[in-house]
């Protein structure tokens, strides 16, 4: 039972990732689509969530 708890701790939390760098993609297909209000609310989504704050490419993105 332990076994198949963490087993689907561990899916949710890899697609909780998936999810927010996901967020960042979008928001650099916006931009190239001229969806410029879009593109702000996905970066800002990422620029506050945990597992993307702290990436590079997030923050380049949040520049541009």
């Amino acid at each position: 039972m332990k076994r198949v708890i963490f087993l689907v701790a561990l899916i949710a939390f890899g697609f909780s990732a998936t999810a927010q760098t996901m967020k960042v993609q979008s928001a650099y297909a916006d931009m190239k689509n001229n969806r410029l209000a879009n593109a702000k609310k996905n970066i800002d989504a990422a620029c506050e969530n945990e597992s993307t704050k702290n990436d590079p490419k997030t923050w380049h993105y949040a520049g541009l």
